[in-house]
């Protein structure tokens, strides 16, 4: 499928795959929460998916599956691993000079920070 899928969505015409929500923006509600975030919005009276009516009168229809997953071709991860020694000097590097300060002053700060990294 892939590409291919894609090219056939995104536009009602005869011959291309389309879903179609119907609902009036003023009466849909969100009843999702923090705590209960699964919980299905409210409000959306029709849904047709691939011709076929799936929800009629604000009720899920039974035993009703037209669509299909779009499926795309594995890739090779595009992000290239980041070394630990790279992670610990990016985030655990303790500035040897703080920029100010008394002249000849040695920084202070805590040697075990420094240590547990290395």
């Amino acid at each position: 499928m892939g590409l291919k899928a894609m090219q056939e969505r995104g536009r009602m015409q005869e011959g291309m795959v389309a879903d179609i929500t119907i609902f009036n923006p003023e009466t849909v509600t969100d009843n999702a929460t923090y705590a209960q975030g699964t919980l299905p919005s409210t409000g959306i009276p029709f849904v047709i998916v691939n011709g076929t009516v799936v929800v009629d009168e604000s009720e899920v229809l039974k035993d009703v599956n037209p669509g299909q997953p779009i499926r795309f071709d594995p890739q090779d991860s595009l992000l290239e691993p980041l070394e630990i020694s790279a992670w610990t000097q990016k985030f655990y590097n303790v500035p040897q000079d703080f920029g100010g300060g008394v002249p000849g002053t040695q920084p202070q700060y805590d040697k075990r920070i420094i240590r547990c990294c290395d």
